[in-house]
């Protein structure tokens, strides 16, 4: 029975009715089956439509599908500059000067052995806030200096026509530094009989309102998630938070010094630039040379 099982199907007859026999095949049956194996072989070989549609559709969709990844992988990881993570909105020709650090703060406030409460003075720093010296604006003017930056060529790639045109250069600025200012704006609110606001008080109300309201936009814009703890101060009998606590820092040493690299200061020794405006309305009137250009703190709405 076992052989009978092994001949191929094409083999059996039924003669009667439950009656089969096995009768082996006949020249023109095998020559009926290898036409038919033949016949396929060459309409695959001599057709390639019936392949082609079917790699190719497979290619196409196994393409998209590495495209779909690779788009939602860079749209869920920060960008990279050479030297640090970028953001997509940083100026680019800057994205090559972000570097990182970590910084221990300070100037934060303690409680002191009797239970008063005091502001920890920096150590082997310079005073930013307290009561104002030449010294102290001469901080903050060092910074202000770099408010605004002329571009062009390939460094203004980012910003041409949608800003001012200053002969031939594109006016921009790091908005870092207008934060800078704005804080500075702030500090000199707090000592109005040493700086002698020009502006009328409501003038100065609003500009330094503006300023607050921008500090506070730039604070949650970046987020900073360092833990803040906490310690028991047994004089006051109460806890505060510990602000000596390391953050990882931008270099904005790096940046700002960028920035003075293009200053309109600088910038004036190059002569005119090569830039010129789609849009004649953004030109500003006037030459570096002849055009007496105001401190970043005396511009309209600053």
């Amino acid at each position: 029975m076992s052989e009978i099982l092994n001949y191929p199907s094409e083999w059996w007859r039924s003669a009667t009715k439950g009656s089969w026999w096995i009768i082996p095949p006949t020249d023109e049956d095998e020559a009926e089956e290898n036409f038919l194996k033949t016949s396929r072989k060459r309409r695959y070989r001599h057709h390639p439509q019936y392949i082609w549609p079917w790699i190719l559709s497979t290619l196409f969709f196994a393409s998209m599908t590495l495209v779909l990844f690779i788009r939602n992988w860079q749209m869920n990881t920060p960008q990279t500059s050479i030297n640090g993570p970028s953001r997509p909105t940083d100026l680019e020709p800057a994205r090559e000067w972000i570097t990182e650090h970590e910084i221990q703060f300070g100037g934060g406030l303690v409680y002191n052995k009797q239970g008063k409460l005091l502001r920890e003075p920096y150590l082997n720093e310079e005073e930013w806030v307290g009561s104002p010296s030449p010294e102290m604006d001469a901080l903050w003017d060092h910074i202000e200096a770099g408010s605004i930056i002329l571009l062009a060529d390939s460094e203004a790639d980012m910003v041409r026509d949608k800003t001012t045109l200053l002969d031939g250069y594109w006016v921009t600025g790091l908005d870092v530094i207008h934060q800078v200012h704005c804080l500075n704006k702030v500090r000199k609110a707090l000592y109005p009989e040493y700086y002698h606001p020009l502006q009328s008080n409501e003038t100065e109300k609003l500009h330094v309102e503006h300023c607050l309201d921008y500090v506070r936009q730039a604070v949650m814009c970046n987020a900073d998630i360092s833990p803040v703890t906490h310690t028991w101060y047994e004089s006051a009998q109460t806890f505060g938070p510990e602000f000596r606590t390391k953050h990882t820092c931008r270099n904005f040493e790096a940046l700002l010094q960028w920035s003075l690299d293009r200053s309109t200061e600088v910038t004036k020794a190059k002569g005119t630039g090569p830039e010129t405006a789609q849009n004649p309305d953004v030109v500003v009137p006037g030459t570096l040379k002849g055009q007496h250009h105001k401190d970043h703190g005396e511009h309209a709405g600053h």
